[in-house]
C-alpha cells in the first residue's frame, strides 16, 4: 500500500483535488498515536464493512507480524477504501486498514476526520 501523509491531497490512482488522505500508513513513517472516542471507533467499523474502490489483491498490515496470523485474516488485510464527507464539505479518503490501525496499533487520525466519521454529511458509495 502506498504511504500518504494525513490531510495531503488524494492521489492514489488519480488526483482528486477536493479529497484529503487519512490513514495511509507505512512502517517506515511515524504516525500520531492516542486514544479515540468509542463512538468514532464504532462508526469507523461500520464504514469499513462497506468498502468502495476495491483493488485486485490485498495489502497486509506492515505493523503486524505475519508469522502470527493467517494471510487471509481480516482486519490485517485490506483492499478497498472508505470515503466520508465532513460537515465543512471536505471529503476524506482512507484505506479500509484504517480501522485495524486504530484498534491494533493506536493510530489517532486527525480531529477533522474523527468528527466527519462520527457525524458525516455524506458517505462515499462509488
Amino acid at each position: 500500500m502506498s504511504y500518504f501523509a494525513d490531510l495531503s491531497q488524494y492521489a492514489y490512482d488519480y488526483s482528486e483535488p477536493n479529497v484529503l488522505n487519512v490513514g495511509w500508513l507505512s512502517a517506515e513513517q511515524p504516525y500520531v498515536k492516542g486514544e479515540t472516542p468509542p463512538k468514532f471507533r464504532e462508526a469507523l467499523h461500520r464504514l469499513v464493512q462497506r468498502p468502495i474502490l476495491l483493488h485486485r489483491g490485498f495489502h497486509l498490515c506492515e505493523f503486524c507480524s505475519i508469522g502470527n496470523s493467517s494471510i487471509t485474516d481480516a482486519p490485517q488485510t485490506g483492499n478497498g477504501q472508505i470515503r466520508v464527507r465532513g460537515q465543512d464539505g471536505t471529503w476524506y479518503a482512507a484505506p479500509t486498514m484504517i480501522y485495524h490501525y486504530v484498534e491494533s496499533h493506536g493510530y489517532k487520525p486527525p480531529a477533522f476526520f474523527i468528527a466527519a466519521v462520527q457525524n458525516p454529511m455524506e458517505i462515499g458509495t462509488r
